[in-house]
């Protein structure tokens, strides 16, 4: 136990030697292509070629080159793409028979991202564990960056809002991330006072920063992740008293600290306040998305109404309902709700979903899946898929790792 635990906290460090062979991975420059909507603007990239395009071409062929090495696959691996390319075959099938086409292209352009982050998933991160570990490494050390950047450009340029800067529901979706994980590295290192204080200071960084962005999807579904961390370590029967009382001033200390700020400041955070707005104006609420989803459904049960259909049943302001499985259900009815399922339960079923601050990357990973699968159901559409995807991908490392043990493998390349 001593041991691992070691181990797992070690995860944690972003010395100058992880930093190093943290950026120069396969995995910070799959989190760049995850998040290039985020590189091209807040960093000002700008390339010859669209700069989503030029990172699709680097992770392709770097996977590629992944593959050649190891040159073996386990079934599972197979399994899970071929259920995944069934579902996006039946997608784009569904979306040849309606019309508007234009947007059915760039929504199904959209959307093939999804392949290569779940390809890139199954068969070279999940592959490892230290693969994973730098993944996560690489998302945290992402999130550090951009919201410094973002700040000193609010600073020294005099923008107004984040909104002014990037795609923000793109960046406060990485926001959420990073606030994910200082959390979580606070709890682990609850110990170490030089650490926590860290962890700590970093956690109120992004809940200031969250609170401030107008994202309501990523902080709502960011404190609802870390508030299942908090609730699974309570009834842990490995937490005694003295850990729990650890646990809860960690936790209260960091939100009084954050509202204080807030309250010197003498500001509603514009988060807060959008979600209030919200409430108090059912016009502008996204569940009136709702009904009309429904009765589309009804009416179009089987099949749905094809994939990009969804204008057809909304004006064209809104493309989507903000809500994945009405989403999925709307435009591809029933048979792709039922492939959907397929392509999320499959790899989860060999996942054994315990949440243990010792047990780090496990627990990340369904932190995130959480985070990320609630995000959907408030926001984003199909195209927005690949980080969803990336994570369910991730959910098979542990089984790998059996398989390899058992010799079960398929031979790619003879």
């Amino acid at each position: 136990m001593g041991m691992n635990a070691t181990k797992s906290i070690n995860e944690s460090n972003l010395n100058l030697g992880t930093v190093t062979n943290t950026l120069i991975s396969f995995e910070f420059l799959f989190v760049l292509f995850l998040f290039s909507g985020v590189v091209k603007e807040l960093y000002g990239v700008n390339i010859l070629l669209d700069t989503t395009f030029v990172l699709m071409i680097l992770v392709s062929l770097s996977m590629t080159y992944l593959i050649y090495r190891r040159s073996e696959v386990t079934h599972i691996q197979i399994v899970c793409v071929i259920l995944l390319v069934l579902f996006l075959a039946y997608t784009f099938m569904t979306g040849l028979f309606i019309n508007g086409e234009n947007y059915f292209m760039r929504k199904m352009i959209g959307t093939s991202t999804t392949i290569l982050a779940f390809f890139s998933s199954v068969f070279v991160i999940a592959t490892r564990p230290v693969r994973v570990r730098k993944l996560i490494q690489s998302l945290y050390l992402f999130s550090i960056i951009s919201g410094i950047v973002a700040i000193l450009k609010l600073v020294f340029l005099s923008a107004g809002s984040l909104q002014e800067l990037v795609q923000y529901q793109l960046m406060t979706l990485l926001l959420g991330i990073g606030f994910i994980l200082s959390f979580h590295y606070t709890l682990m290192n609850r110990k170490k006072i030089k650490k926590a204080l860290i962890y700590s200071f970093l956690t109120m960084f992004f809940i200031l920063m969250l609170s401030s962005s107008g994202g309501r999807g990523p902080f709502i579904s960011s404190i609802i992740a870390n508030v299942l961390l908090l609730i699974t370590v309570f009834i842990s029967n490995k937490t005694n008293i003295k850990k729990l009382v650890q646990i809860i001033v960690s936790f209260f200390s960091i939100i009084l600290t954050s509202g204080f700020i807030f309250s010197y400041l003498g500001v509603v955070p514009r988060t807060i306040e959008r979600i209030l707005i919200t409430i108090d104006s059912p016009l502008e609420s996204r569940l009136m998305y709702y009904p009309t989803a429904i009765r589309s459904i009804i009416n179009n049960p089987l099949f749905g109404i094809g994939f990009g259909g969804w204008p057809s049943v909304w004006d064209q302001v809104h493309d989507h309902p903000h809500n994945l499985l009405l989403e999925v259900t709307t435009e591809l009815g029933l048979a792709g709700l039922f492939l959907f399922t397929l392509v999320i339960v499959y790899p989860l079923s060999y996942f054994r979903p315990v949440i243990d601050i010792q047990n780090s990357k496990k627990t990340i990973i369904i932190l995130l899946l959480v985070y990320l699968f609630i995000w959907r159901m408030v926001s984003g559409d199909l195209t927005s898929d690949r980080f969803l995807f990336t994570f369910i991908g991730l959910l098979i490392y542990p089984s790998i790792r059996h398989c390899q043990a058992d010799n079960i493998k398929l031979n790619l390349f003879g």
